[in-house]
């Protein structure tokens, strides 16, 4: 007996909607194996920190890397975690980070509207440029945009997650519960408007960690990178300012409408950094020959 054509569409629909969750769920776990090396090779990170990205099917799940150094991450080392309590879905998965938790708290906090859009990807790292502005008095040493690059990160100085202020002075400093990432999680919503931040999202792109470093959310892998290594200049610029002018009191930061301008202007050439520093690592850019 042959098959109705009512049958066999809905049979050929069925397989070419799950052939394309499936290249989608792929894709993005190679975007975050390369996302992870090229954070490394920008010195971003070194043997510690990551990245994840939100599952691109799954809301309730989220991806991760393997306990592994960024730079040696590929597509097979890319697990899936639960947001609501940071476990891995296949039981048997190999040790994943103890800081995972940051990730799934911020996928959890904003799981939905335009949160969800703004966290779809989020980096942790320890990058020794940006350390120093989480130990020092915001009075003396705001961490706030200098250069347009760095302008997501807005007018007023970033927040710092003290871990020491919600849990004590003698944990390890690392967030590793729910409870902890939790509450660094808190502080990625402004409490300003955005006319004063300077930031146009309803979310805080970057918080710094007192001692430990810095945590980066964005709306795609792209951006989530694109903002971590220009966290990281941002850091550079301040502390070559600082020490060209004695400090930090004089400097001419960006306004909030700069900030806000240049955000939106800068959220579309993300892609553009990436693919560059992904053909870099791929070893795909000519050297240029003086003529």
């Amino acid at each position: 007996m042959l098959a109705s054509p009512f049958f066999v569409a809905l049979v050929l629909g069925a397989a070419a909607a799950w052939a394309q969750t499936t290249d989608l769920l792929a894709s993005t776990i190679a975007d975050l194996a390369l996302a992870s090396r090229i954070l490394a090779q920008q010195g971003v990170v070194d043997a510690f920190g990551h990245i994840s990205a939100r599952h691109p099917t799954n809301s309730s799940r989220f991806l991760l890397s393997r306990n592994l150094a960024p730079a040696q991450v590929t597509p097979a080392d890319v697990l899936e975690y639960n947001i609501a309590d940071a476990s891995p879905v296949d039981p048997n998965a190999p040790n994943g980070f103890i800081e995972r938790f940051i990730h799934s708290e911020l996928y959890k906090k904003f799981g939905s509207g335009d949160g969800e859009t703004q966290v779809q990807s989020v980096v942790h790292f320890h990058a020794k440029e940006v350390l120093p502005f989480s130990v020092l008095p915001e009075r003396t040493m705001p961490f706030r945009a200098v250069n347009h690059l760095g302008s997501f990160l807005g007018a007023s100085p970033a927040p710092n997650f003290d871990i020491a202020s919600h849990f004590g002075p003698s944990t390890d400093m690392l967030v590793r519960s729910t409870t902890i990432g939790a509450s660094l999680a808190s502080l990625f919503k402004p409490t300003l408007p955005t006319a004063r931040t300077g930031i146009n999202s309803t979310v805080l792109p970057f918080v710094l960690m007192r001692g430990h470093g810095g945590t980066v959310v964005g709306p795609s892998i792209e951006l989530a990178v694109f903002r971590s290594v220009y966290t990281k200049v941002t850091a550079e610029v301040l502390a070559q300012t600082a020490a060209v002018a004695g400090g930090l009191q004089a400097v001419d930061f960006m306004s909030a409408g700069e900030c806000e301008a240049a955000t939106a202007t800068l959220a579309a050439q993300a892609t553009r950094a990436f693919n560059l520093w992904g053909a870099e690592l791929a070893g795909m850019i000519p050297d240029i020959v003086p003529t």
